[in-house]
């Protein structure tokens, strides 16, 4: 299990935007004549070509260091990754966890519109800390990457008493949720984008065969109809056989699509339909009078693909690139329960 990346943020000349972070739960950075960055292109050099134009009096020799941080902010930064904040103006530190992507909200600040939701789990006294761990996050960058005594962090978030804020009813509930609907949301749109017609024929036949099932993937023009032959044993002739059909995009599949795959199932075969996206109520009363036919929607391989991620092949990791997060231990048995792989 890989631990997230864990970054150390300032608030500005004597933690002018530390308001921001604290009561607004958004960590933020400025340069705002620079605008949206998001509308830059995602690379180092223009956001260096922006910061010079845009504040052209600004060092020569400092516009890498100050570009490559804005651009961090905006690119390098994830979700589930964790925040250090210390303050300048008082002995404690604040550790979060990002929640959202880059912001831009001038509403929210003019001079700071820069912004990422947070959620602060803790906050410690400085002198929790060792010597070497201050010095570490000691840096006068507005953003850096914390590589030297990031496990004194996080023995810190294991071991201290959660602040208040984390104790209160339903804020856990809600972070866990937020993150799972984000990750799905990331997941269903990946896949929508990257794996289409046989692509994603072959990567369904991949889930399967992680469930246990030997999988047959019919030539083309020998069964236009059916996608996916699986069963329990290899030598291709028992029962029960399941005969799949399946649709990449996120379009609600009709009862024409359902019935089509039904009348192709034997006597002693099951269906089964997959999709990114939902179903018609006429196609969901339809299945719901066939004891053989199943209908799974885009929510459901979604947990599924979750629940089996990381016995899918790299190249699949690589279009889906996702990471496990370290909850505090208040979190663990909401989070336990995102994904779970089915019994049965």
């Amino acid at each position: 299990m890989k631990f997230p990346s864990m970054w150390i943020i300032r608030a500005g000349k004597n933690d002018i935007a530390k308001d921001i972070f604290l009561t607004k739960n958004r960590i933020a950075i400025g340069w705002p004549k620079m605008g949206d960055l998001s509308q830059l292109k995602p690379n180092r050099d223009s956001f260096k070509q922006s910061l010079s134009e845009a504040y052209p009096e600004t060092k020569v020799g400092a516009i890498p260091n100050t570009a490559g941080q804005l651009y961090r902010f905006v690119h390098k930064m994830i979700i589930g990754d964790l925040i250090v904040f210390p303050p300048i103006t008082e002995q404690m530190v604040h550790i979060g966890l990002i929640l959202g992507d880059y912001l831009y909200s001038p509403d929210v600040s003019l001079d700071f519109p820069n912004q990422r939701k947070v959620f602060w789990l803790k906050t410690v006294p400085k002198n929790m800390f060792s010597q070497a761990a201050l010095s570490a996050i000691k840096p006068p960058r507005t953003l850096f990457k914390v590589i030297n005594h990031s496990n004194e962090f996080i023995v810190v978030l294991e071991e201290e008493p959660m602040s208040a804020q984390t104790k209160r009813d339903g804020t856990l509930t809600s972070i866990v949720d937020n993150i799972k609907q984000i990750t799905n949301n990331f997941v269903r749109k990946t896949l929508v984008e990257e794996l289409k017609g046989c692509s994603f024929i072959e990567f369904i036949a991949h889930v399967l065969e992680k469930l246990g099932y030997h999988v047959l993937l019919p030539q083309t023009g020998q069964d236009q109809e059916i996608d996916i032959v699986a069963q329990k044993v290899e030598l291709g002739f028992e029962s029960p056989i399941i005969k799949v059909r399946t649709k990449s995009g996120d379009s609600k599949i009709d009862l024409s699509e359902v019935s089509q795959l039904f009348r192709n199932i034997g006597e002693k075969e099951s269906g089964l339909f997959v999709t990114l996206g939902d179903y018609t109520e006429e196609a969901l009363q339809f299945a719901a009078l066939k004891t053989n036919l199943r209908l799974m929607k885009g929510s459901e391989l979604i947990n599924l693909i979750m629940s089996y991620y990381e016995e899918l092949e790299s190249r699949y990791k690589e279009i889906l690139p996702l990471r496990k997060v370290y909850f505090p231990d208040a979190l663990a048995d909401q989070e336990d329960q995102l994904w779970k792989k089915p019994t049965g």
